[in-house]
């Protein structure tokens, strides 16, 4: 909690998180801050890792030998291929399974222009493509079970009832790096940076682009209204149980529908407009008000918009940020809107983001819900010391997390922290034991190096044709990446 001295809460304009850490984007309006811009930034990043602790706190770990090390890893490479990434000597090895969904694609992108600057010891992790936070359930302590325990996914997957498991290993796996989480703090992924970063030297060239584009508009030049352009693709029976996956959808048509209430006030439309049909699909927990029954009924009218391209959102002061339409969590449009020159309001939500614990309410962004949207934009509009700080402070969040030395030192910190407390060192720190482990456990062709970005383009090494000994060979620098064994390895590069 921040000290005393900074703010003070001004009575509960917005909700507080109920969640064992809090959410400190949603807590209560901050109206007073003493310009201690330093300080934030301090207290900001100590928030952030904190919360890796936080993740990692409740797992019981019983790994304390370097076999449990061995099995742990042959169980993660052998029947999780999917998740697993794999980092020797610097070098980031996955399966080709892994390279098949798009955003597990864009993870190794990251992941590998982080290594570039922030190297990292061997180990082994897993990413998980899902924004809710859920697919690490199996690896937590569940306090609502009966058993205190839910099943590991682990034993989902592999079908085996092994009761030795849980004296030998403790009660969970590693737990997966995690784009948000839906609900809050409380799963225990580990979150990372959304692959939509990609190549954090890239994302740094755009993010240039947009803050010469910000500075040739001047904020007092720039349009007034609150700003958002996206989708609304509702769900319509499409799934099982298709309500659970509407709230993202639902948030984005509730606050698209304040543009047809008030139209001077926001600019919040959808470029693909598909909301859900409330007759057809209700859902109790979320009905439709009368303005956005309205919205519907003349979408082409009200909230259906035309796309702006992010280098033209500097013609607005204001920029919105909605949870996303496929579950409700994060949406990567957040990732550059901090460096506009503007203000970021953030829809009201309960997922999380691994830069969130370091945002204040009220001095790094507003958060809004149906219900006070308009006042505090009016409020904003004729306050400028308010307007100022809340500059300072999206910019402040933007020079902090998201530039390439921020990503590539959170990721670093990241996995050294889950490398400790799994004890991974004793296994990926000897090099002779290593070998012998690649040799007798692991089943080789699956894997695929990642060897990095070159004019857009990302080159692989495809290593099926190797044997262990040589892909391990290769790994080390001792294998020339032209030949082994008279073969040529095979290189594949892919535009990015």
């Amino acid at each position: 909690m921040m000290s005393s001295r900074f703010f003070f809460f001004f009575s509960s304009i917005l909700s507080i998180s109920k969640s064992s850490r809090p959410n400190n984007h949603q807590n209560p309006f901050v109206m007073h801050f003493d310009g201690d811009w330093d300080a934030l930034k301090k207290h900001g990043q100590q928030a952030v890792l904190k919360e890796i602790d936080h993740s990692l706190k409740p797992l019981t770990v019983n790994i304390t030998t370097v076999t449990d090390v061995e099995d742990m890893t042959a169980l993660l490479l052998q029947h999780q291929e999917l998740f697993t990434v794999l980092i020797l000597n610097n070098k980031l090895f996955v399966s080709k399974r892994f390279l098949a969904d798009r955003k597990y694609f864009y993870h190794v992108v990251f992941a590998r222009s982080a290594l570039d600057l922030k190297p990292i010891p061997n180990m082994i992790y897993q990413f998980e493509d899902g924004a809710s936070g859920s697919a690490n359930r199996f690896h937590c302590i569940d306090k609502k079970d009966d058993n205190k325990y839910n099943r590991l996914l682990l034993d989902i997957e592999l079908k085996r009832n092994d009761p030795d498991y849980r004296q030998r290993f403790g009660n969970v796996v590693p737990p997966r790096l995690s784009i948000a989480k839906r609900e809050g703090y409380t799963p225990c992924g580990l979150l990372c940076p959304n692959p939509y970063i990609q190549n954090i030297s890239s994302f740094a060239l755009n993010s240039f682009k947009l803050e010469d584009a910000a500075t040739s508009h001047p904020f007092e030049d720039r349009d007034e209204r609150l700003f958002w352009r996206g989708h609304i693709r509702g769900r319509n029976g499409k799934y099982p149980n298709h309500c659970k996956s509407e709230s993202g959808n639902y948030a984005r048509l509730s606050a698209a529908s304040l543009t047809s209430e008030r139209p001077d006030l926001f600019d919040i439309r959808c470029t693909k407009c598909e909301p859900r049909d409330a007759n057809l699909y209700p859902c109790s927990h979320l009905p439709y008000d009368a303005a956005m029954n309205w919205s519907i009924y003349h979408l082409s009218n009200t909230i259906h918009g035309e796309y702006i391209d992010q280098i033209n959102f500097t013609r607005y002061q204001h920029f919105l940020n909605l949870p996303g339409s496929t579950s409700g969590s994060y949406s990567r449009n957040l990732n550059n809107l901090w460096i506009l020159g503007g203000i970021v309001f953030l829809w009201q939500s309960a997922h999380v983001e691994w830069y969130y614990p370091a945002l204040i309410n009220g001095v790094t962004h507003i958060t809004v819900n149906r219900s006070n949207a308009i006042n505090m934009l009016q409020m904003i509009r004729h306050n400028k010391s308010l307007t100022d700080r809340l500059r300072t402070g999206a910019r402040l969040i933007h020079d902090t997390y998201f530039c390439p030395d921020c990503f590539a030192s959170y990721f670093e910190e990241l996995l050294l922290r889950l490398r400790r407390k799994f004890n991974f060192h004793f296994l990926f720190d000897d090099p002779n034991r290593l070998v012998n482990f690649f040799k007798t456990r692991v089943d080789c062709n699956q894997f695929v190096q990642i060897d990095g970005k070159k004019h857009n383009r990302i080159r692989f090494y495809d290593l099926s044709d190797l044997s262990c000994t040589e892909i391990f060979a290769f790994a080390m620098g001792s294998l020339p990446v032209r030949s082994a064994g008279g073969r040529f390895i095979k290189q594949i590069e892919v535009s990015i």
